[in-house]
């Protein structure tokens, strides 16, 4: 009897080990199914790092650029250059010419490359101006560190330039935040709050 209880466990343990290897088995097999799967597509990732259109050209081979792209080097670099439809030096988003002028039209050269100024983003035009800085909306941008920058709303710097905040929003260290409603700080005009709230000690309640 005992002995045929002992042949019963170890029949059992048997199994569970033979369950045990093929777990491990399958595992191993997925794990390096997705190991070469994720090594396949760094492979395609690593082949697209050059020779396509916005990508820098590929230095290496006879052919920099693919299907049919120019090679735009840069003239004050020629080691570096990236890969596009017609170089057009001196046109927004492209390199600068390496001779004055430098860009066409309101274009300014920044880092090599010309940038459309005036537009939020880009650098100022001339005397500091900006596109949007005539605008009284959520768009208004002024020029704040040789940048045109949207300012003036809740939690944006304050504008240097048209108006420190736009109305219902109180500068506080040089930037906007919101005033007026309950629980808010009064703003400046007046200790304004909104109707029905009365300012005391400095807030809308």
């Amino acid at each position: 009897m005992f002995f045929d209880l002992y042949k019963t466990i170890f029949k059992n343990r048997l199994f569970i080990g033979l369950v045990f290897v093929l777990f491990l088995g399958v595992g191993c097999g997925k794990q390096d199914k997705e190991i070469y799967q994720d090594s396949w597509k760094d492979d395609v990732l690593l082949s697209q790092e050059c020779g396509l259109s916005g990508l820098s050209c590929c230095f290496d081979k006879d052919n920099k650029c693919e299907q049919g792209l120019e090679c735009c080097l840069d003239p004050s670099d020629q080691g570096k250059g990236f890969c596009s439809e017609s170089c057009d030096y001196g046109k927004a988003s492209k390199y600068c010419r390496k001779d004055e002028p430098k860009c066409d039209g309101t274009a300014v050269c920044v880092d090599n490359y010309c940038a459309e100024c005036g537009v939020t983003g880009n650098p100022c035009c001339a005397e500091g101006k900006c596109a949007d800085q005539d605008k009284n909306d959520q768009s208004h941008a002024e020029c704040i560190g040789l940048s045109c920058t949207l300012c003036g709303e809740s939690g944006e710097l304050s504008c240097p330039m048209e108006y420190k905040c736009a109305p219902g929003n109180l500068d506080n260290g040089g930037m906007c935040f919101k005033c007026g409603g309950q629980n808010q700080p009064c703003c400046a005009a007046g200790d304004s709050c909104l109707e029905g709230l009365q300012c005391q000690l400095g807030f809308c309640s």
